[in-house]
C-alpha cells in the first residue's frame, strides 16, 4: 500500500522492485496492471525450484515480460548469480527475445542506456 501511495504522488516516477515483489504475486502484478513505470527483478526465491519458474511465468503470461530485469544483490550467496541466469536461459516458456529482455533491453530502457543517441544528443 505504500508503493501505491508513493506511486500515486509521483506518476512519472520509475520504480524497480526486488526479487519480483515475492511472494505476493498476485498484488506484484496488479501494481504492474496500473503503474507502467514499475519494474521487478527475475532473482527471488530458489532459482532450481518449480516454484520460481512458475512465479516468473506468471509474470510472464499476465504481460509484463517487458518489465521484468535481471538483478542479484547475491553479495552471499554468489554462485546463485549462474543458476538464475542458467534457470531464465533453460525456461521453455521464454522466447529468445523474452530473455533479451530479461538480461539486457528492460534495463537499457528503464535507465535509458541508449537513448541519447535515439534523441539525437550525442557527443
Amino acid at each position: 500500500m505504500a508503493l501505491k501511495e508513493v506511486l500515486n504522488a509521483h506518476p512519472g516516477l520509475k520504480v524497480y522492485t526486488m526479487h519480483g515483489g515475492f511472494p505476493h504475486l498476485e498484488d506484484m502484478i496488479a501494481i504492474l496492471n496500473h503503474y507502467p513505470n514499475v519494474y521487478v527483478d527475475a532473482t527471488f526465491f530458489n532459482p532450481k525450484s518449480e516454484k520460481y519458474l512458475s512465479y516468473l511465468k506468471k509474470l510472464i503470461d499476465a504481460g509484463h515480460g517487458d518489465r521484468i530485469m535481471f538483478g542479484a544483490d547475491q553479495m552471499l550467496w554468489p554462485e546463485l548469480i549462474g543458476l538464475f541466469v542458467r534457470a531464465i536461459e533453460n525456461a521453455e516458456f521464454l522466447s529468445e527475445e523474452q530473455k533479451q529482455d530479461i538480461f539486457y533491453d528492460n534495463a537499457a530502457r528503464f535507465f535509458g542506456i541508449g537513448e541519447e543517441k535515439a534523441l539525437g544528443n550525442l557527443e
